[in-house]
């Protein structure tokens, strides 16, 4: 076994004195020399590769709405990482703002029709006496209720909740009107 003193000199070790030496100039590219980073080995490559769209891949994955928590386990780094990402490199936040206004407009444009009500052609197959006949015809959707509650209350701000209370003073009038006493002694024989 090792004496107290030879135990208590390797646990108390003092910091070294630091001395005074020029920093040395290092080049502003960080990774200089090392791993590349996360960014530079995937994402670059995703931005610079397009879709049948025309879409890199990033806008891409932002169209499907993957949420920052599904793009950092898609891309293997944390959540934390994309959102450094999107403050250090404006390109990558353009493509996901991109994909999810594409996305957007594609929900509106289909919630307005929805709203509206709409039309479109369609293929009408049937048989009749082993006979297969085809028949383009015209299929109609009336508007939906909901769709025009959605797109008011987000266009319109209209509320779930009529604003009104039921315990507020309401004035009621009455007003009596006498019956005909000829007419309602008929009626009652």
């Amino acid at each position: 076994m090792q004496n107290k003193k030879q135990l208590k000199k390797r646990t108390s070790r003092q910091p070294k004195p630091k001395t005074s030496q020029p920093k040395k100039e290092t080049s502003k590219k960080k990774n200089a020399g090392g791993r590349p980073s996360t960014y530079e080995a995937i994402i670059v490559p995703m931005l610079k590769k397009k879709t049948k769209e025309g879409k890199n891949q990033i806008e891409d994955l932002a169209f499907y709405g993957l949420t920052d928590e599904q793009l950092a386990n898609h891309f293997g780094v944390t959540r934390d990482c994309v959102t450094k990402w999107k403050k250090e490199h404006p390109e990558f936040k353009q493509a996901l703002d991109t994909g999810k206004l594409v996305a957007d407009r594609k929900i509106i444009k289909s919630l307005y029709e929805r709203a509206m009500g709409y039309e479109h052609p369609d293929l009408f197959i049937t048989q009749f006496q082993g006979e297969i006949i085809e028949k383009t015809i015209t299929k109609h959707y009336p508007p939906d209720t909901g769709a025009c509650f959605i797109w008011l209350k987000n266009r319109q701000n209209w509320q779930n909740q009529p604003e009104f209370n039921l315990f507020d003073e309401v004035e009621i009038n009455v007003n009596i009107v006498p019956r005909n006493p000829s007419s309602s002694d008929e009626a009652d024989t």
